[in-house]
């Protein structure tokens, strides 16, 4: 194939290409001559390959026997790895010098001074090249996003994690390039495993703020509290998370950020830390719960938007470190949260040149302002160069936006459309005649926002104004439902979202949800505009309408074999919907949303939400259709009996079967004979339960509903097990796990798996009751359903127990015992007479020979760590 090869060095976005051959200098010593011949043949096997795919050798990186090259496309730099390592592997190297070449591919920004590429992209490059073993290539998550679709014939990309390289702040999630003709079985990479956390990968470029960096890390280092405090627009938020990644290996527990800029409720703080940090919120989340959780834990909690919810996170956050000794918070707030411990750093502006005394390019481009523009204009005009001609045009935009990251970054983004002088001489304009505001840095923020936001077109404003209702983000579906119309076509908007994604006024999705965003300071600028234009009213409708339709679509998938995916879609959503229940105007419209979540929120965890929004909505709708209320008190009582509120179980229950006989449907009527007995059980009257159970097994089975069936069989198969009747209740069970294989129900299929185990266990029979319980785990997992998976730990305990495998018993029932706890499942009276209770039953599965006592879990693993560990010996 004969391309021609330009001359002319790619400048902005590149790929690069770098590689190694692994072990060369023993070669060198041991066989010169041999390494002379072959690296000479490496060398153009490397030239000739680039040169087929558009790319350019740059020079040696590293030691003598590496290469550099570049390409303007991710794609032609993947092919050319791969095709390298095909004829690497072809070529018949000399016995005593076997060539393996590592290679690392990663797309970024780099900046082209003499010929040479420098800067943050070459160095990730190089840090992921030194990760790789001989004759593996490794793919940054960069260049995967970009090529991952144009993979040459016969590749793939195999995920690896995420791992911390030498001299990185950030982590890499690395993937090896894989291809039939080569092996991709490898040792780990040569790196440290990332920790574990829940922080996105930015997609810009940090600039500068080193000094400050080191600060904040001085500070928390010292202190258990601190609290970043500034401007609006001042980059709280950007430095707390490159603060936050930089500490990553310091924290073997996590670093993990919650985001409370979409909370408008103050009960909602500690149900988001809770969701975070424990990964299911179940039961009552409380205090306890999270202290107990995270007493011995080394933890970085990030807290991001605190202000508008400082009267909830300051007592928790106090409450949290005073009993948490390994415990850190970084928070942002526009105000410091006065508690003990809080140490208070007001982020400074960037650093703007002195327009007295203009210095020379060279140095007016080591100013962290002027490098900030430079690269957000890069980014909008690849060709953007500042030079004599424009650098007093520059230096002036940054000096008169103080500084202020957010505000420099929107003017660099009309660089595309407006020159650099004319954009300055409009800011000076504009900022010279402004009113006196609060402060000076306010009117700089207020009325750099109103310039940025009149020079988008009208429809531009339509839709940054209307993007202000949503909550945590949104999709495109989402975008063109709630905000096309009035001004808006529908099929415009994706063009209109991409425009102010190019402005830097919407941010881009940063993973695989394809989620947009607005920065909380745009937000709120836009909640404004969108007031003052007396469309606030509309498009909370249009938003309700919306998410109340998403809701109920999703319901019926929660009950098939896609329902993983949808709790994931409502997940994301979460902050929407609740969103939409506030602003149901309607009693009825709010009743009806919450009992499309019910599922949603029993699965993920979220029982004490949940059950106070439908006891909210009953309460308020008395006049909804009775069918409406029965489904409403059904999953109410649902979540009264999960929390053990075995009384009010039993009350809901009543009052919606009361409502079902009078409403004559049998289904209905047997589904709330099922849920009442299951309360009357939990509340140990068993002859009723009994009694219940009968009568909506003959319903089912008259009416030949299996799901029905099943789910009363397995819970008649319980009620065998309190009366020691175990192979029956495994018959029962065992019948209850065929109709949900057919169902393809995941959710119940766990549990009945569940049951099964117990009886099979009862019987003696551990290794089959294991078997079970082993793949309920990984369906449970897959759910994230992490109480049910503790509640499986604690039976294969039991079952290593009677094998009298003790430590391998002790160390999967304190991780269960322990994230039971945390996780809320039981009320503060109960924990103790329950750990006695397990503890006694351990024991005495030992036989007596082995002394098992409460110290024994002490030290626990994490429950994550557990089921890997489960599922490794079960394997």
């Amino acid at each position: 194939m004969d391309t021609p090869i330009t001359t002319v060095l790619p400048k902005g976005i590149i790929s690069l290409l770098m590689t190694d051959i692994e072990g060369s200098s023993p070669l060198w010593d041991a066989c010169p001559a041999a390494m002379q011949s072959a690296v000479c043949r490496h060398d153009e096997i490397v030239s000739e390959c680039v040169a087929l795919h558009r790319g350019l050798i740059i020079k040696a990186k590293g030691e003598g026997d590496s290469h550099f090259c570049v390409f303007q496309s991710p794609i032609d730099a993947v092919a050319a790895a791969l095709d390298l390592q095909l004829e690497f592997i072809r070529e018949d190297w000399p016995a005593e010098a076997p060539i393996k070449v590592r290679m690392a591919v990663h797309t970024g920004e780099a900046e082209l001074r003499e010929g040479d590429y420098r800067g943050p992209p070459v160095n990730r490059c190089a840090r992921i090249r030194n990760a790789a073993h001989g004759a593996q290539i490794l793919v940054s998550v960069t260049t995967r996003d970009l090529a991952a679709g144009s993979l040459p014939s016969g590749a793939a990309l195999k995920d690896l994690g995420h791992y911390e390289l030498t001299g990185l702040r950030s982590p890499e999630h690395l993937f090896q390039l894989t291809h039939p003709a080569f092996t991709d079985s490898f040792p780990p990479p040569r790196a440290q495993i990332n920790s574990p956390t829940n922080l996105l990968r930015q997609l810009t470029s940090f600039i500068g703020r080193e000094r400050e960096i080191e600060h904040a890390r001085e500070l928390l280092a010292k202190n258990p509290l601190l609290t970043l405090t500034g401007a609006g627009g001042a980059g709280k938020t950007r430095l707390a998370t490159e603060v936050a990644a930089s500490l990553l290996p310091d924290y073997a527990d996590g670093v993990w950020l919650v985001e409370l800029a979409p909370l408008s409720s103050h009960e909602l703080v500690l149900q988001s830390i809770a969701s975070t940090l424990l990964r299911d919120s179940s039961g009552q989340a409380t205090e306890n719960a999270l202290v107990e959780h995270l007493r011995p834990k080394r933890t970085l909690l990030v807290l991001d938007n605190c202000e508008h919810v400082i009267d909830s996170v300051a007592p928790l956050a106090h409450v949290l470190l005073r009993s948490c000794p390994q415990l850190r918070i970084l928070a942002t707030s526009r105000e410091a949260l006065s508690i003990p411990g809080e140490s208070v750093y007001i982020v400074p502006t960037l650093a703007v040149p002195d327009m007295r005394r203009l210095p020379s390019v060279k140095r007016l481009m080591q100013l962290e302002s002027i490098r900030l523009f430079f690269e957000r204009a890069r980014a909008a005009l690849p060709e953007f160069e500042i030079n004599a001609d424009n650098a007093a045009a520059v230096a002036g935009i940054c000096m008169r936006l103080d500084g202020i990251p957010l505000l420099i970054e929107l003017a660099a983004a009309w660089v595309r459309s407006i020159p650099v002088e004319e954009i300055a001489e409009r800011l000076n304009r504009l900022l010279s005649n402004r009113g006196v505001l609060a402060t000076h840095r306010h009117r700089t923020f207020q009325a750099t926002m109103d310039w940025s936001y009149n020079l988008l077109t009208d429809e531009e404003q339509v839709l940054l104004r209307r993007l202000s209702v949503f909550s945590g983000g949104w999709t495109l579906d989402a975008a063109e439902a709630v905000c096309a119309g009035s001004g808006i076509d529908e099929y415009a908007v994706i063009e209109l979202l991409a425009r102010l994604v190019d402005k830097s006024l919407a941010a881009p999705p940063a993973d695989k949800s394809r989620r947009y965003r607005l920065l909380e300071t745009i937000r709120q600028y836009a909640a404004e505009k969108l007031r003052d234009a007396d469309e606030d009213d509309m498009l909370i409708l249009k938003h309700l309408k919306f998410f109340s339709e998403f809701a109920s679509t999703a319901k019926p998938h929660l009950e098939q074999g896609d329902q993983r995916k949808w709790l994931s879609k409502l997940e994301a959503d979460h902050d929407n919907l609740r969103s939409a229940l506030r602003n149901a105007v309607q009693p009825e419209d709010r009743l009806a949303i919450a009992v499309s979540l019910g599922r949603f929120w029993y699965v993920r965890g979220h029982w004490s939400e949940g059950r106070g929004w439908l006891e909210g909505a009953l309460q308020r709708a008395a006049d909804a259709p009775v069918e409406l209320r029965s489904e409403a008190l059904n999953l109410a009582g649902i979540f009264a009996a999960a929390q053990y509120d075995n009384g009010s179980a039993v009350q809901l229950h009543e009052q919606c079967l009361e409502l079902r006989r009078n409403m004559g449907d049998p289904i209905l009527v047997a589904g709330s004979l099922t849920n009442l007995g299951l309360a009357l059980r939990h509340a140990r009257d068993i002859e009723r339960a009994r009694e219940h159970y009968d009568e909506a097994l003959h319903i089912y089975r008259e009416l030949g509903n299996d799901r029905g069936t099943a789910t009363v069989a397995s819970n008649m198969g319980s009620l065998s097990l309190l009366s020691h009747e175990f192979a029956a209740a495994e018959r029962l069970f065992r019948e209850s796990v065929g109709v949900y294989e057919k169902l393809e129900d995941d959710w119940y299929l766990a549990g009945a798996l569940h049951n099964v185990a117990e009886s099979l266990f009862w019987q003696e029979r551990c290794p089959e009751a294991e078997e079970a319980l082993i793949r309920g785990i990984r369906i449970e997992a897959r759910l994230e359903d992490w109480k049910s998976v503790a509640s499986s730990l604690t039976w294969i305990a039991y079952a290593a127990a009677a094998a009298d495998n003790i430590g391998r018993a002790a160390t999967l029932f304190a991780a269960a015992d322990q994230h039971l706890r945390a996780s809320g499942e039981k009320s503060d009276d109960e924990p103790d007479a329950i750990f006695e209770e397990r503890l006694s039953q351990l024991r005495s599965l030992s036989n007596g020979d082995c002394f098992v006592d409460q110290r024994t879990f002490g030290t626990t693993l994490d429950i994550h760590e557990a089921v890997r560990f489960a599922i490794q010996v079960a394997d």
